[in-house]
């Protein structure tokens, strides 16, 4: 039971690292994490208040945002480590996309819809906006801190050049 568990455990690591675009250091993890939870956040709310939905709180959105987000993971982590060996033709990209469809159309709509009460399609068009706007931000996170780290590797080797030049200026003398 406990091997179970671990393993359930690194493989919602793994997902989560491919979802957030494979971060390396702690700080990376921790600015994607924040980036595409709160973006899910502003895109749920702001996509509420475009379709005017009335019981709409910001504890909503909180909740459709925390709870669907692990709903996912279980979800696409279990798909992965049981249903995956069973079904040996298909790839494994679209079980976890299948997985992630059906758990929004089966899970956390009909959760955002019972809170919220709004209608189906307006549900689905708040959780939509909601991810659209993770993904985008996520991948505008991941450019900046790919861009900050390649500026990090040219400025050490200007710093390294000017290193060696000092050198040979302080031996030629």
């Amino acid at each position: 039971m406990a091997k179970t568990i671990a393993t359930f455990k690194l493989q919602m690591i793994e997902i989560l690292r491919t979802v957030l675009g494979h971060p390396e250091s702690s700080i990376e993890w921790t600015v994607m994490l924040v980036v595409a939870l709160v973006a899910a956040l502003v895109g749920l709310n702001m996509a509420a208040a475009a379709c005017r939905l009335e019981g709409m709180l910001t504890s909503h959105s909180w909740i459709t945002v925390g709870v669907g987000t692990l709903l996912i993971l279980i979800v696409v982590t279990a798909v992965r480590l049981y249903l995956e060996p069973v079904l040996d033709g298909v790839k494994p990209l679209y079980t976890a996309i299948g997985a992630v469809v059906v758990t929004v159309l089966v899970l956390i709509l009909p959760m955002f819809c019972a809170m919220t009460k709004a209608n189906y399609l307006k549900s689905m068009m708040c959780v939509a906006s909601s991810v659209l706007a993770a993904v985008i931000l996520c991948f505008a996170a991941d450019g900046a801190i790919g861009a900050i780290q390649q500026k990090n590797r040219d400025f050490k080797k200007i710093g390294d050049r000017k290193e060696e030049h000092e050198g040979f200026l302080k031996k030629n003398k």
